[in-house]
């Protein structure tokens, strides 16, 4: 049996006749045991630099590196592409990464201001203040949206 797309033996099976039950079984065992190649990134980098080289066609980079042309040209577009983006600086941050540091930004200035209020509150100020939310500690950091309300003199600052 022979792959028509690269001309590839995948198995050879001897008789006379082959009933369709045992060429089935033959695709079978082919499918079991036969595995896409998995290609390591610094082969497709060398892959996609003589390419982008241009010193040999398609045709020719794919007999060397036993490849076929169209998934050289993948390779080579993403390549391309990489290195567009390698020159962006802080816009070649992933999503994630621009919302990981936004958070952190939050967290910090949380904390800022959880240790002003910690430093610079004491439970008399807090005296205008309903009284579940008087001097408890897990309660400081909803009391800083509301610093404009506190009855605060200015000689603490």
């Amino acid at each position: 049996m022979v792959d028509d797309y690269n001309r590839e033996a995948l198995a050879i099976e001897i008789d006379l006749t082959l009933p369709s039950r045992r060429v089935v079984r033959v695709l079978n065992r082919i499918a079991e045991t036969k595995q896409r190649k998995q290609y390591s990134a610094d082969f497709k980098a060398k892959v996609a630099m003589a390419a982008m080289r241009g010193e040999q066609t398609m045709n020719e980079l794919g007999s060397e590196f036993e490849l076929h042309p169209n998934q050289i040209g993948i390779w080579k577009k993403q390549a391309q592409g990489a290195v567009k983006t390698a020159f962006n600086g802080r816009q070649s941050q992933k999503p994630d990464e621009r919302l990981e540091e936004r958070l952190y930004s939050q967290i910090g200035q949380m904390k800022v201001e959880l240790d002003w209020l910690k430093k610079n509150l004491s439970c008399s100020d807090l005296q205008e203040l309903p009284k579940t939310e008087r001097c408890m500690p897990q309660r400081l950091i909803h009391l800083s949206s509301r610093t404009e309300h506190l009855p605060l003199s200015t000689a603490r600052f």
